[in-house]
């Protein structure tokens, strides 16, 4: 019985190419029936520069076709002759554009066009009804259609790497969409239609220009992913938070309330009383200092092991607090850390106290 799939992709190592076209066309006509050929077929690393209609047309039973990593500048219109294509990896090419009727592969649900020089989004994929996954990084895209709202199936969009300035408010309106990649573009905000996207699990959108974002993002519970590091909001964030420097009153009334000095209205004047109450607890919990009007705030990037990446305040009493938190390895640093999931993992009192940050209008 014939092995289901085929693979003659090229060795990086190899310097000569066995032509795999000449031998699988030979191969499929010896062939008795559809049934003696793979379902799978791997032609990756050969230097091809051209799918010929002749080959693709004889390979009417591959369910997968793999044609990654060649020197393609274009696929004969052939491709529409294999009806039982699901799957088509064609990524690392130097492809600008699809043939007409390519938008004629009814069958297929996940499509990899990645690094080519594709600069206009395909619009034969707006009639694909069976469409799942769709990745288009790193390519030249800078803009995306407005009834891209017809891949009504679609489930994972991959745009990282494009030339992308904004967003049509149409993309919330894929139905089925759990994760939309955008990184690396030139976003500088996002459509508040985004946050209407109620299956939307994973959301990537750093290295992007982006200056604010829509509240309502907040609401989005199914979302569990998102990613907005290197972006001007995060970086506006961060500099923003200066650390101030405390009066002689306050530093004198933080070694009263350190020491735990007693003092009462009889020996103080009333105002002197109230601001001494007024004091505030050091977020960090294995410090027992206090602030008043000065904290020093520090950035904790939070990324839930491989989750969120958002930033939180956090209130400190003294810029070198944050080498003596128990358990967190520069957990209040600028820098972005794994933390667990678990709330139980910080006090209560810590987390009320910290704030998230940067998903409003500045």
């Amino acid at each position: 019985m014939m092995s289901p799939v085929l693979d003659l992709r090229l060795s990086r190592k190899q310097h000569e190419s066995t032509d795999p076209i000449s031998a699988i066309i030979s191969f499929r006509r010896e062939s008795q029936s559809n049934d003696d050929f793979p379902r799978k077929l791997n032609i990756s690393y050969n230097r091809l520069e051209r799918l010929p209609g002749t080959f693709l047309s004889l390979l009417g039973s591959v369910v997968e076709l793999d044609v990654s990593d060649n020197r393609l500048k274009s696929i004969s219109a052939g491709l529409a002759q294999m009806p039982l294509l699901k799957v088509l990896d064609a990524r690392g090419n130097s492809l600008e554009e699809l043939p007409m009727d390519f938008g004629q592969c009814n069958s297929l649900e996940e499509v990899n066009l990645g690094e080519n020089q594709i600069s206009v989004f395909p619009p034969a994929f707006l009639s694909m009804p069976h469409l799942k996954q769709l990745y288009l990084g790193s390519n030249k895209i800078a803009k995306l259609p407005s009834d891209i709202s017809k891949m009504t199936r679609l489930e994972v969009l991959f745009l990282g790497g494009n030339h992308l300035a904004s967003l049509p408010d149409e993309i919330a309106e894929l139905p089925s969409l759990t994760s939309l990649t955008l990184c690396h573009n030139h976003l500088k905000s996002l459509p508040a239609a985004v946050c209407e996207m109620h299956r939307l699990a994973s959301l990537q959108l750093h290295n992007n220009h982006l200056e604010t974002l829509p509240p309502a993002l907040l609401q989005m519970g199914q979302l569990h992913e998102i990613s907005l590091r290197n972006n001007p909001l995060v970086h506006r964030f961060v500099r923003d938070h200066v650390d101030e420097v405390p009066t002689l009153q306050e530093l004198a009334a933080r070694s009263i309330k350190s020491a735990r000095v007693p003092y009462s209205p009889d020996q103080l004047p009333h105002m002197l009383v109230d601001y001494l109450d007024s004091s505030q607890h050091c977020d960090n919990p294995a410090c027992q200092g206090v602030y008043f009007h000065v904290c020093y705030r520090k950035v904790k990037f939070v990324d839930f092991c491989g989750k969120y990446r958002i930033p939180f305040l956090h209130y400190l009493c003294s810029p070198t607090c944050q080498d003596s938190v128990p358990g967190h390895n520069s957990a209040f640093s600028g820098q972005s850390s794994c933390a667990s999931d678990d709330p139980g993992d910080e006090s209560e009192h810590e987390q009320r106290k910290m704030s998230r940050v940067l998903l409003s209008n500045p």
